[in-house]
């Protein structure tokens, strides 16, 4: 799977995870001492297109941001649903990063079986 960079204002949790404040400080130390390189690994989640149903939703955001919430205005745009790497996430937007490496979660795929098991029941 490809690691590719995506702008970190536009991260969505794929689920509610308790975030510890050590951690993502420790996180945004280590970014800072690193001068901005990273040297993390690659978040992982999938990509999605904003829908209406995320409406009401919240982009992750640093510590120190207001929380954005997803408005009509964001309907199309293209989204990463993070499901491993919300400290990650969060230290880069504290650092002031713009950008981090994402790939793709091999869990949230679906596979060629399962395609065809849904067409033999639909």
């Amino acid at each position: 799977m490809a690691i590719q960079s995506f702008p970190t204002s536009r991260i969505i949790s794929a689920f509610q995870n308790a975030m510890d404040e050590g951690k993502i400080e420790d996180y945004t130390r280590i970014l800072k001492l690193e001068e901005y390189s990273n040297t993390f690994p690659p978040i992982l989640g999938y990509e999605t297109e904003i829908t209406r149903d995320m409406l009401g939703r919240f982009f992750l955001s640093g510590s120190d941001e207001e929380p954005r919430e997803i408005k009509e205005q964001h309907l199309g745009w293209s989204a990463w649903v993070v499901t491993d790497g919300h400290h990650r996430t969060i230290s880069f937007r504290n650092a002031g990063l713009d950008f981090i490496d994402v790939m793709p979660d091999r869990g949230c795929l679906t596979t060629e079986e399962e395609l065809k098991e849904f067409d033999q029941n639909f």
